[in-house]
């Protein structure tokens, strides 16, 4: 049986001081807080009249649980009308959260706890379904999102990669070499409200893109002033994959023997001609006696990294690039097709880079760009989810509470963090 007990005018265990404390009343499995605000509204909200009371109402709240029991807060909320505009409205309750019915303190514990429980942990916890908690978990990251506002970039690059087992895309800023966003995929409708806020805010002149020719139809569109190009990291990875393919090629028919005489091959030809050492310019000569299509694909791919050397100009990269990809064999052209489709179908973009001054800033100055989706992978401390992996990197756990504005989330940083939760 329950009991009830009359209390002195004291404040409500921890809440502020202007909450007032009616009537406690406490069960086997619950505490149940009968409490009233007693800041009353001086001004209406729509006028700036005088407001007078118009009755009241009452809505529950949970708190921390005490002594191993749920904790409910019954709020009488006042009810204000004002007499010049004849509006009605409530009570300001700043100490709670009206969207889920709980304490702002033990909502913002609640969002917390998502970076390292799961939704189903946190849904039991509150005796609400997990997709009400994710819900919940949304709520504090447009919080955090209004608060923390990350600058847009000068110099935006649009990076495809993978996150949580799913094709996404990484916004970098390419001068601060910061990540800005991450969405969840590369889909029109997803890229296009980003693209529309940058362009609100006069952002992103220089907009570097891979071979994707829906991107570039959707940026063309929402950014129509902006200098569109292909970044020399794009073709690189591309003439890198190329190679990468011949190289598999060659192995897929060896028999196990013969394979050893590979050993290391992926990590010897993935150097530049000009990083190998004398060992291994001496197994890559033997290696390339053996299989020349192995040698023709290193040595084009060496082209496509000449074509980027300091001072040479659009038209000469270009032509270097071409001409490595017209004398290939036909064994070795049908690895590297890709990469020839992608100097016709983007050659504008591709002599952008040169002519526009984007090679002040390339993301070839970045390698760390390549393990960008496993390190984003490796730092959320709970589950595959991708609102807690995007979250972890742009808003992370106990971020303070006060307003300011970054350049984004430094590469550095989450490769610092990634390494250093791999080695344990």
């Amino acid at each position: 049986m329950s009991v009830t007990t009359k209390l002195p005018a004291t404040a409500v265990p921890g809440l502020p001081r202007d909450y007032r404390l009616l009537a406690q009343e406490e069960e086997a499995d619950r505490i149940r807080y009968t409490a009233e605000c007693t800041t009353i509204p001086k001004a209406c909200p729509y006028c700036g009249g005088k407001p007078r009371s118009w009755g009241s109402k009452e809505r529950t709240y949970m708190d921390f649980p005490r002594a191993g029991k749920r904790v409910e807060i019954i709020v009488v909320i006042k009810r204000m009308r004002c007499p010049a505009c004849k509006k009605t409205f409530l009570q300001d309750l700043p100490a709670f959260n009206h969207i889920h019915g709980l304490t702002r303190r033990y909502f913002l514990d609640v969002a917390e706890k998502c970076y390292t429980h799961t939704f189903g942990q946190m849904g039991e916890e509150l005796g609400i379904e997990d997709t009400s908690a994710r819900l919940l978990f949304h709520t504090y990251l447009k919080e955090l999102e209004s608060r923390v506002r990350i600058s847009a970039p000068e110099a935006l690059a649009l990076v495809p990669l993978k996150v949580v087992n799913k094709p996404r895309t990484a916004l970098i800023n390419a001068k601060a070499k910061t990540l800005v966003d991450l969405l969840a995929s590369h889909e029109d409708k997803v890229l296009e409200p980003k693209l529309m806020e940058f362009a609100a805010e006069g952002a992103a002149r220089f907009v570097a893109i891979g071979f994707n020719k829906t991107v570039r139809k959707t940026i063309k569109a929402h950014l129509p002033g902006s200098i569109l190009y292909v970044d020399q990291f794009f073709v690189l990875e591309m003439a890198d994959l190329a190679l990468e393919q011949t190289r598999k090629a060659v192995r897929k028919p060896l028999k196990i023997t013969l394979k050893r005489y590979l050993s290391h091959d992926a990590e010897v030809l993935a150097k530049a001609d000009t990083d190998l050492s004398e060992s291994d310019r001496a197994q890559m000569n033997y290696w390339f006696a053996l299989y020349p299509v192995l040698g023709e694909a290193y040595q084009a791919r060496e082209a496509f990294r000449q074509a980027y050397r300091p001072g040479i100009t659009a038209d000469e990269a270009f032509a270097q690039m071409s001409s490595a990809v017209a004398e290939l064999s036909p064994k070795v052209r049908t690895h590297f097709r890709s990469l020839s489709g992608a100097l016709k179908d983007f050659e504008p973009e591709i002599r952008a880079f040169f002519t526009s001054g984007a090679r002040d800033f390339s993301l070839a100055n970045l390698p760390e760009l390549g393990s960008l989706g496993d390190w984003i992978d490796a730092i959320p401390e709970r589950g595959k989810v991708f609102e807690i992996a995007r979250a972890s990197v742009l808003y992370p756990s106990r971020m303070p509470g006060t307003t300011f504005r970054t350049p984004g989330s430094s590469l550095d940083r989450l490769r610092a963090e990634a390494l250093k939760k791999a080695n344990g």
